[in-house]
């Protein structure tokens, strides 16, 4: 009986227990508001590809450098802004003009009031449109936030004057980022999309990563959709338009002249030039055919024009070709241009490629 019981006791202590219930952890909150300092300065790289039904597709590079003047007590920060714009099978006439201003960004990210231009030719209300595109894709994340979490904010496209609303989600922190998605529903009503008038509906998608440390530099990256009806020199055709767009920002020193007022110039008239002296510089090439019978590539030549209608040193931005020799004598054909009437309010900087091949 006594044997019994402590076989029975035994058993009683080694019995597993009953499961606990599991205790939710809370998700990894992380505060994504821009905390930059008075002196910091970044660069901020945007590429947009435009596809727009069968046409060729349309690259627009625009570069812009950023320091932070003045932090104020309201939160806000005072910040200076040059920007730069590049094309690259693009129609040059979205009315975007290079230049320089003084932006009030919010603490949370977002533009505040009209930008002030620091330069004498500008187009302001273009810039502002598009600034408030640039910082919203930032902003969009500014704020504390956990993993897996998910919210709405206003998100600002280059080609709408009216923010969208954007759902987004938070769904890792990991290696001091925090990366997330995006999606919002888009209706145009003849929007202004690099010469053409875009009215349709459509969706925007995308994701996002954002440093933990600084709230403020990353990787943003959209996909914008719109089947719709694009007019153009009066006629009208029913289209498919897709809009690839990525933003980086990164913490960089900027030159010297990232700030300097730079000018405007009918683009036409730099294209115009360039191919009136196309057949001096195919025989550049052709020179250097007869060297290497298999020469072929593309090269991207970029050429600043200064306020004396003179041209610079042209710089090679893109070069597939690898003969030396045929670009530097490219390159010395640019270099003997001048314009008159040169540029007003400054210098302006035009890239120009050339694509050599064989003629069979």
């Amino acid at each position: 009986m006594k044997w019994t019981a402590f076989a029975c006791l035994l058993l009683a202590a080694c019995a597993p227990s009953p499961p606990r219930a599991a205790v939710p952890v809370a998700p990894r909150a992380v505060d994504l508001r821009p905390r930059a300092a008075v002196g910091s300065t970044y660069e901020i790289l945007h590429r947009e590809i435009r596809h727009v039904g069968d046409a060729r597709p349309r690259r627009v590079d625009t570069r812009s450098w950023l320091e932070i003047l003045e932090v104020r007590p309201d939160g806000t920060r005072l910040a200076l802004v040059g920007m730069r714009r590049f094309y690259r099978g693009a129609d040059l006439s979205d009315g975007l003009l290079p230049g320089t201003f003084e932006v009030v960004i919010r603490p949370d990210g977002r533009v505040a009031d009209d930008p002030s231009s620091r330069c004498p030719v500008a187009n302001v209300e273009r810039a502002d449109r598009y600034l408030r595109h640039l910082f919203s894709s930032r902003a969009l994340a500014a704020r504390r936030v956990g993993e897996g979490q998910r919210w709405t904010a206003p998100l600002h496209l280059d080609t709408s004057e009216l923010p969208l609303r954007a759902s987004a989600r938070l769904d890792r922190v990991a290696d001091g980022e925090a990366e997330g998605r995006l999606s919002a529903p888009l209706s145009l009503d003849a929007a202004d999309l690099g010469g053409l008038r875009l009215s349709g509906d459509g969706r925007v998608r995308g994701r996002f990563r954002v440093s933990v440390d600084d709230g403020f530099t990353g990787r943003t990256e959209l996909t914008t959709t719109i089947d719709g009806e694009a007019t153009q020199d009066g006629r009208r055709r029913r289209v498919e338009v897709r809009v690839e767009s990525k933003i980086l920002v990164r913490a960089a020193r900027p030159p010297a002249d990232a700030f300097a007022c730079v000018g405007t110039m009918d683009p036409e008239r730099v294209v115009a030039a360039i191919r009136a002296r196309i057949q001096t510089i195919q025989a550049c090439y052709e020179a250097g055919l007869a060297r290497n019978p298999t020469l072929a590539g593309r090269i991207v030549l970029q050429l600043t024009i200064r306020e004396s209608g003179r041209v610079d040193e042209p710089r090679v931005t893109e070069d597939s070709l690898g003969d030396p020799a045929v670009i530097e004598c490219a390159a010395g054909v640019l270099r003997e241009m001048t314009f008159d009437p040169p540029p007003r309010g400054g210098p302006v900087v035009f890239a120009y490629p050339f694509v050599f091949a064989p003629q069979n």
